[in-house]
């Protein structure tokens, strides 16, 4: 035979080789033959196990998720996990024969526990071919090789690798100690102590923002074995000084740097065993710790009150309190003899005051500043206490403090006044809202008055009283007969069946700027203009 036709013939047979590979004998029936690998559900999975020479990597299902046990406790990347029982049940074989098929060669062995089914033994990918070999000992299945790939899970893949992430929310706690740059916070919101003198410092979202992705970008970059440890442990030299705690809703979580890892990193020992760290991360970390230590008003929390006000007591015991965008209080001096219902606030004023407790303010440190009277804000998560200094020489400004803090909040001029406000400035004058424009008719004494009256009361705009009555006033003046009545009937509103709208407006008693009167029942002093 020449050289040429037993090369001819060589290929051939390659490629019939291949073939048989590839392609799968053909089968008789209409339907073809299930080619699922894995023939049960996963559902009931409890653990994977990859066996590669003496090492092991072992991951197991708890009630809060999957978790590793070995070669590094903690918990597994559970995305990972699903991602490959995922592809477990996807996995299809393109040709299926007894036997072992792949030997020796094994790239490791995958147990998985709970699926009634042998430890598989995963090849290498098939030279000249996108394929590799599953085993269990009796079969062996030709895969495509992506799944033998994503089987072939390495331990650092399985693992999460952010061991100090937690959410700017549920951060109720930290203590970081990075060479000279040491901080310690606690509670929501977070509290950092002993940045300034005099007291915590309450840190701003940016602050804590800053904090929570510097701890997320530490990231597990190895597990090291027992010998790795043990050389590092001998040699005590860590690239960086760190020990860091981190409190959430999880519970703690925490590492300390011990050494340095043969591969790279910072070798940590903490709850979930020994890992390798990135090391330029920690030093990160450090960097934003230093920035609160040297700025601390910078990074406190420009806002004294964070959650929506639901009341709020100011120094001269009036209570407002806060809905649906407005306000009402209750008048001190009111008594049994003469009940006061709540007195609604001027809108821009109820306004203010949110304004005033919800938005930025200058920040400076207290320095021994002492308070004049104190304020108490309720919300939905309990009262927050505030103080009130007073405005100093040389043109400082009043402000705002909570007790233990270093810091306080600027005000402005305006805003100081309007917490010393009284019920008389703070209730709203406008008794009505209707449309003067709308007035049809106007009653004296239930007779319809002339047009010119008409267009007097129209060219009243909103009726505003000039000062409500006081406690006192109305207990002497209850049931005090009215010399004279007026009724104001305004168009019906644009809904249906909506009725024509009446105010009633009863002169009682005259007085040096105009005349006491009840407005819809209400005691107020009116403008000699619009006294009945």
């Amino acid at each position: 035979m020449s050289y040429r036709a037993l090369a001819a013939l060589t290929v051939v047979l390659a490629l019939v080789t291949i073939t048989r590979l590839l392609v799968p004998a053909p089968t008789s029936g209409g339907a073809g033959p299930d080619r699922r690998v894995l023939t049960q559900p996963v559902d009931g999975v409890r653990t994977l196990r990859w066996r590669r020479g003496q090492a092991e990597v072992v991951v197991e299902r708890t009630d809060d998720g999957w978790r590793m046990v070995a070669p590094a406790p903690g918990p597994a990347e559970a995305a990972v996990v699903d991602d490959l029982l995922g592809v477990l049940t996807a996995a299809r074989w393109q040709r299926r024969v007894g036997g072992d098929q792949v030997g020796p060669a094994a790239l490791a062995v995958l147990e998985v526990g709970g699926a009634a089914l042998p430890p598989l033994r995963l090849g290498p990918v098939v030279p000249g071919l996108e394929a590799a070999w599953i085993s269990d000992g009796r079969r062996s299945w030709l895969v495509d090789a992506w799944v033998v790939r994503a089987l072939d899970r390495p331990a650092l893949a399985l693992r999460a690798t952010a061991p100090l992430t937690v959410g700017a929310a549920e951060l109720a706690g930290l203590e970081l100690h990075l060479g000279t740059a040491e901080l310690i916070g606690a509670g929501r919101p977070l509290r950092a102590r002993g940045v300034l003198a005099g007291g915590d410092v309450v840190l701003g979202p940016d602050a804590v923002r800053a904090l929570v992705d510097a701890l997320a970008a530490i990231r597990v970059v190895g597990l090291p074995g027992a010998a790795e440890v043990a050389a590092a442990a001998a040699d005590q030299r860590a690239p960086v000084d760190a020990s860091v705690r981190v409190l959430g809703a999880a519970g703690a979580r925490e590492l300390r740097v011990v050494g340095a890892c043969a591969g790279g990193g910072a070798l940590a020992d903490g709850p979930a065993g020994w890992l390798c760290v990135d090391a330029a991360a920690l030093t990160a970390l450090a960097a934003v710790v230093a920035r609160i230590q040297a700025e601390p008003t910078a990074v406190a929390d420009p806002v004294p009150v964070r959650a929506a006000p639901t009341a709020l007591t100011l120094p001269s015991g009036v209570r407002l309190v806060f809905s649906g965008g407005g306000a009402s209080v209750a008048e001190p001096g009111a008594s049994a003899a003469a009940p006061e219902a709540p007195i609604a606030v001027d809108r821009d004023r109820a306004a203010a005051f949110l304004a005033l407790l919800s938005s930025p303010h200058p920040v400076q440190a207290r320095a021994g500043r002492r308070a004049g009277a104190t304020l108490a804000v309720e919300t939905a998560d309990g009262t927050v206490a505030l103080e009130l200094g007073p405005a100093g020489p040389a043109g400082a400004s009043a402000w705002l403090g909570q007790p233990g803090l270093a810091t306080v909040w600027q005000l402005g001029g305006d805003e100081a006044a309007l917490l010393a406000a009284t019920v008389e400035a703070l209730r709203d004058r406008v008794l009505w809202a209707e449309d003067p424009t709308r007035l049809l008719a106007v009653r004296r004494d239930g007779i319809d008055t002339s047009a010119t009256e008409l267009e007097r009361w129209r060219a009243a705009a909103q009726l505003q009283v000039r000062r409500w009555a006081s406690p006192a006033e109305r207990a002497r003046l209850t049931g005090a007969r009215a010399t004279a009545r007026v009724e104001l009937v305004f168009a019906a509103p644009p809904t249906p069946g909506a009725a024509e709208v009446v105010h009633v407006l009863e002169r009682v008693r005259a007085t040096a700027a105009g005349c006491l009167a009840r407005v819809d029942g209400a005691l107020v002093e009116l403008t000699t203009a619009t006294c009945p």
